[in-house]
């Protein structure tokens, strides 16, 4: 139940960035487009940030986070491109807002910790160049899904979208996640 309105308060901000800046959305307007008292929103979220950052971290966590673990790579970004999508409006226009901070570099922290947290549990030590390649490979996914998400690389389906994220994975980090397990 909780997690249904807390998409209903997602899917509001949503249509409401289809039609004015980040910046601009109000708990007030966000909290009446979705139905419910500003309380309730606050019940959820502590701020519009909140939201978005939740949104964030549920697709990760059915998606990108289970890399290695019960998804494959292609598998993984499938399922959070294809979580993310509904939201495109909201998320480009959080994106766009200076006073959205902190995304970008919380995105970096979160998918280095995830990927060397694989590696550990898969008996794989994490050495200066795999760490290297963990951290090349978040900047450049990071920098393309921006760049996919705000339409810069043209009108690509989700599914090649995924597929050119999966052919920049360096080759020994593939295989490290790719391998069986000890």
């Amino acid at each position: 139940m909780a997690s249904e309105t807390k998409l209903e308060i997602l899917e509001a901000m949503c249509r409401l960035c289809e039609t004015r800046p980040f910046s601009r959305l109000s708990v007030v307007d966000i909290a009446a487009e979705a139905g419910i008292g500003r309380s309730g929103f606050y019940y959820h979220f502590t701020d519009r940030n909140d939201a978005v950052q939740w949104l964030s971290r549920s697709a990760f966590a059915r998606g990108i986070d289970q890399i290695g673990r019960t998804l494959s790579w292609f598998e993984g970004h499938y399922a959070t491109t294809l979580a993310l999508a509904p939201f495109k409006p909201l998320i480009v226009a959080a994106a766009q807002d200076a006073g959205y901070s902190g995304a970008e570099m919380s995105y970096l922290r979160h998918r280095k910790a995830n990927l060397c947290e694989t590696l550990a549990m898969r008996g794989i030590e994490v050495t200066a160049e795999l760490l290297f390649q963990i951290e090349a490979l978040a900047a450049a996914e990071q920098h393309m899904t921006s760049a996919y998400t705000r339409g810069k690389l043209g009108d690509m389906p989700a599914r090649t979208f995924c597929e050119l994220l999966v052919s920049i994975v360096p080759d020994e980090l593939r295989q490290a996640v790719e391998e069986p397990p000890e």
